[in-house]
């Protein structure tokens, strides 16, 4: 643990050298594992003994957290600053032309991610400081996801961006957009 803190961000800089490629150099499957790690790694080290008081943690269970969060909130940084770069274009394009391989690429493991939370908020609920990963920009991991629903509600808004529309040979069945929302 003496050198966890250096590791952890060495990690959390390569990690976000790793997002920053265009196009991100890992497949699909792999970068779902990294997150399937971290949920794995929060859950195993979390106390099992039933008689721990709420909130509490190991030093390792909250470390597990506060890298897990920190992973998450470079995550979604990323594909806030892809839509921001997206709504600041003005070339006319449509949307389907303007969701990039990236984007498509980021916004199911965070789907993944947040579901996990969902569903296991006891496990992370009250969430660790992280002040001492913080890289760089402002705003925690909550900030930067409620920016990220910002940034989809104002690109649906304006490309007009439909997520069920009627199938105009069968009125009861429905297409459904590729944009995962």
């Amino acid at each position: 643990m003496e050198s966890f803190q250096d590791t952890a961000l060495q990690m959390l800089r390569e990690f976000r050298k790793l997002l920053s490629n265009t196009p991100i150099p890992i497949i699909p499957t792999r970068f779902l594992q990294y997150l399937a790690l971290n949920m794995f790694s929060i859950e195993y080290s979390r106390p099992k003994e039933t008689h721990v008081e709420q909130g509490y943690w190991s030093t390792v269970h909250e470390c597990a957290l506060a890298m897990s969060l920190q992973m998450f909130s470079l995550i979604v940084d990323r594909c806030n600053q892809l839509l921001k770069d997206i709504l600041n274009k003005d070339d006319g394009s449509t949307a389907k032309q303007l969701i990039g391989s990236d984007i498509d690429f980021l916004l199911p493991p965070i789907k993944v991610w947040c579901d996990w939370l969902l569903c296991n908020s006891k496990v992370w609920n009250p969430p660790p400081s992280c002040s001492d990963y913080k890289l760089s920009g402002t705003g925690d991991c909550w900030c930067r996801l409620a920016s990220l629903v910002n940034n989809l509600e104002k690109f649906r808004e304006r490309f007009k961006l439909v997520l069920n529309e009627p199938d105009d040979s069968d009125p009861s069945k429905r297409k459904k957009s590729n944009f995962f929302v």
